[in-house]
């Protein structure tokens, strides 16, 4: 970047090696653009704290730069280990990003868009609507804050996994997800195998994806096992049917060699019977696709319920005895509206839908 733009530029983690030397102008040490970058993205403080730098340099990046991760209202679930924060962007805008901590690892939950175009009925994000897509800082942004966050909690831990399952659909903000999926391997040092993009079936974005060469993990939003059913529930699927998303999944899967998850939302007496089971069973075994049951959390303005645990627990049984594997997600932050997928906040003002958002 040129000076004039650098002087623009409302996040840090916007700037590389160049853009910091720019800045710097020649006026600080060469090893000062070292001591920022490993401040930002190996020991997760903003420029202007807890970082050994001259008070005027932290006093001028305190005036230029804004990191929404500094702005963060936290929401606590589940005796503290899972964390929502509110993520309140340089434009005013706001988005959400959720922090799971378990006994052996922790996860972060990112957003990818401000709101959501794809409208399935059941998620609290699609009912608010769309408004843009959220640019690559303002992904790692949501990384900074949960590593950040982690390390105040515990000094010894860190980020285990990723998942870009938050507000939003990853592949119809396709360029910017991957390439925030690559910084999360080269400057966050997090392995691919440790990232998992959701998806609710672009199928272009998943074909494109199959060329990416990257190792991540792909989940598919799948939720009903048949196109009357799925379509009611997923409305992409008017676009792109089970036929067409099954096809490229196994182009994608004969290009990575990766294993695929399908997400099924169970919701009460409507895609939970034994026959939608029956059907289930039949993609996941075409696919090899490990299936994740996720008892439904109810929101606002869905009336259907999720399906009861006895009935969650024969889903599962019934998927096992046709040779499916099949496990059954632990359900965080219910009580704060932190499911992924599901995310809301009440202070969250979103516009009316913009129908004709591009999907990939």
């Amino acid at each position: 970047m040129k000076i004039a733009e650098l002087l623009q530029t409302r996040s840090p983690l916007e700037l590389d090696a160049k853009d910091w030397e720019n800045l710097f102008g020649g006026l600080q040490p060469s090893f000062r653009v070292r001591q920022v970058q490993n401040g930002l993205y190996k020991s997760y403080v903003s420029p202007w704290e807890n970082l050994t730098i001259p008070r005027t340099l932290r006093e001028t990046f305190k005036e230029l730069f804004y990191l929404s991760s500094d702005h963060a209202k936290v929401t606590l679930s589940d005796n503290g280990d899972t964390l929502k924060a509110l993520l309140t962007l340089s434009d005013q805008r706001q988005i959400e990003t959720v922090l799971m901590r378990y006994e052996r690892r922790s996860t972060v939950c990112i957003s990818t868009q401000v709101g959501c175009a794809m409208n399935c009925v059941f998620c609290a994000t699609g009912q608010g609507g769309y408004e843009r897509h959220l640019k690559v800082h303002e992904m790692q942004e949501q990384y900074f804050w949960a590593a950040r966050e982690l390390k105040r909690l515990d000094s010894n831990s860190k980020i285990t996994n990723v998942v870009l399952m938050g507000m939003g659909e990853p592949l119809a903000n396709y360029d910017n997800s991957i390439s925030f999926v690559r910084s999360l391997m080269t400057q966050f040092s997090l392995g691919a195998r440790s990232i998992t993009l959701s998806t609710v079936g672009v199928v272009p974005g998943i074909v494109k994806l199959a060329d990416e060469s990257l190792q991540i993990n792909l989940a598919v939003s799948l939720h009903a096992p048949n196109d009357e059913l799925r379509t009611q529930i997923v409305p992409i699927n008017r676009r792109y049917g089970i036929a067409s998303l099954v096809e490229a999944l196994n182009i994608y899967k004969s290009r990575t060699n990766r294993r695929i998850t399908l997400e099924y939302a169970l919701i009460n007496d409507l895609n939970d019977h034994d026959e939608h089971m029956t059907q289930l069973a039949d993609i996941a075994l075409n696919l090899k696709a490990h299936v994740n049951l996720i008892p439904l959390n109810p929101t606002p303005k869905y009336d259907f319920r999720g399906s009861p645990p006895q009935r969650v627990n024969k889903c599962k049984t019934l998927l096992q005895d046709n040779g499916v594997q099949v496990t059954i997600r632990d359900t965080r932050g219910s009580d704060i509206a932190a499911a992924c997928g599901q995310l809301v906040a009440n202070n969250v003002n979103f516009p009316k839908r913009k129908r004709n958002a591009s999907l990939v």
